[in-house]
């Protein structure tokens, strides 16, 4: 039973730091795009897991104004007219909102998950004839009367 345990647990723990890798990527990918500001012009929400909203943000392209919608939601409502960072690919203008949580805290999370999980998973420890499997706890009553134990009166 503990393999299974084991298996499950560091198989979430690879499945974590894969994710978290992949992230990194996707962003050391845009370490060339262009840095700028653009403004917040309005949102979208999504009420797939409750309400998330996503900024619809407007910037300077080099054919004029253009807008995109942020891929990263937020469960407050982003203020329009505010300013935010973004990255732009000057060859196709694409952009993406940059902001820590975005980008660092993402991959973090999962990294941290990923190690604890494989950790957690590598100490997992078959359970010992003789140790008890269930309850073990000392203000249960005993399962069967004899069991119990017998107290002993010392006779004057």
């Amino acid at each position: 039973m503990h393999h299974i345990a084991t298996i499950l647990f560091v198989g979430f723990g690879i499945a974590s730091l894969v994710f978290s890798i992949a992230h990194e990527a996707y962003w050391w990918k845009r370490r060339h795009w262009i840095q700028a500001r653009g403004v917040v012009k309005g949102c979208k929400e999504s009420w797939d897991d409750g309400t998330r909203y996503f900024a619809e943000v407007q910037f300077e392209g080099t054919c004029g104004p253009k807008t995109f919608v942020s891929q990263y939601g937020s469960n407050r409502k982003p203020m329009i007219g505010s300013e935010v960072k973004i990255v732009i690919n000057p060859s196709s203008e694409a952009a993406a909102e940059v902001s820590i949580s975005h980008r660092i805290l993402i991959s973090l999370a999962f990294s941290l998950m990923g190690i604890i999980a494989i950790a957690v998973g590598l100490s997992v420890k078959p359970i010992k004839d003789g140790e008890q499997v269930g309850g073990g706890n000392a203000l249960e009553p005993p399962s069967h009367p004899s069991d119990a134990p017998t107290k002993s009166r010392a006779t004057p």
